[in-house]
C-alpha cells in the first residue's frame, strides 16, 4: 500500500513537471517511464510524442523511444530509429527505460 502511494505520488510529480516545462526530456522521459512499467507503451510514446512533434533532436529522446518499441516488441519500428541513436546506434542495455535527473 505504501509502495503504491508512493508510485502514484511520483506519478502525480512527474504529470506537473512535465505540463510545467512541456520542453523537459527529464520530466516527459520520467512521466513515460512510470506509464512503462504499468505497461502502458502506447501512453508512454504518447508522452514523449510531443517533443517529437516539437522537432527536439536530441539523442536521448530517440533512445527513450528506441527502448520503448523494444519493450513493448515492436523490433521493425525500434530498427527504424536506429539512425538516430548515439554512437551508431548501438546501446549496451535494452532492459527499458532510464530514469533522468533534472
Amino acid at each position: 500500500m505504501i509502495k503504491q502511494r508512493h508510485h502514484q505520488e511520483a506519478f502525480a510529480e512527474f504529470q506537473q513537471a512535465a505540463a510545467l516545462n512541456r520542453f523537459s526530456i527529464s520530466a516527459r522521459n520520467n512521466l513515460a517511464l512510470m506509464h512503462a512499467n504499468r505497461g502502458r507503451y502506447d501512453e508512454a510514446l504518447e508522452v514523449l510524442q510531443e517533443l517529437i512533434d516539437l522537432d527536439v533532436d536530441d539523442p536521448r529522446l530517440w533512445e527513450s523511444v528506441y527502448r520503448l518499441h523494444v519493450m513493448a516488441g515492436r523490433d521493425e519500428d525500434a530498427q527504424k530509429l536506429k539512425s538516430r541513436l548515439p554512437d551508431d546506434g548501438e546501446i549496451e542495455d535494452n532492459r527499458g527505460l532510464r530514469l533522468y535527473e533534472f
